[in-house]
């Protein structure tokens, strides 16, 4: 299956200057837990996610008014429109993370696939394998 078909789009970003206080509030809204902070050319700069709101800002003490870059993470691993859920694990698995940003040839943001995407999906190609299984049976009796 491709990641096309998985992921949630389109992604929720902000810049960097975008408060933490905001990104909470774009978390909440949209029911996410992740937001992908882009430059003002649309460039991924980084991700931040629940845990780093969590742990980095709101857990040292900082201000929630301090700019998302301050915590965000770097260096962000990202996976293709285009490949399929297997290269989407072995990112994930990689990488440690559970949230990826999709990507286009150019960099452009398309999605956001989470983990729970990527057993959700799993979970519905069990079922179909199941139904299949089930009406051959009906039909071989």
């Amino acid at each position: 299956m491709k990641v096309s078909m998985a992921m949630r789009s389109p992604a929720v970003t902000c810049l960097p200057s975008t408060t933490v206080r905001h990104v909470c509030k774009l978390m909440q809204e949209h029911r996410i837990g992740c937001v992908v902070v882009v430059a003002p050319d649309g460039s991924i700069t980084g991700i931040v996610t629940d845990r780093d709101l969590a742990l980095r800002a709101l857990g040292q003490g900082q201000s929630a008014d301090i700019p998302v870059e301050r915590v965000m993470t770097r260096n962000v691993a990202r996976v293709f429109v285009g490949a399929d859920l297997d290269d989407v694990e072995a990112t994930m698995s990689d990488r440690h993370v559970r949230r990826l940003p999709v990507v286009d040839s150019r960099g452009n943001v398309h999605g956001v696939i989470s983990l729970d995407d990527v057993v959700r999906s799993i979970s519905h190609r069990a079922g179909d394998v199941s139904d299949l299984l089930v009406s051959h049976a009906k039909v071989g009796s």
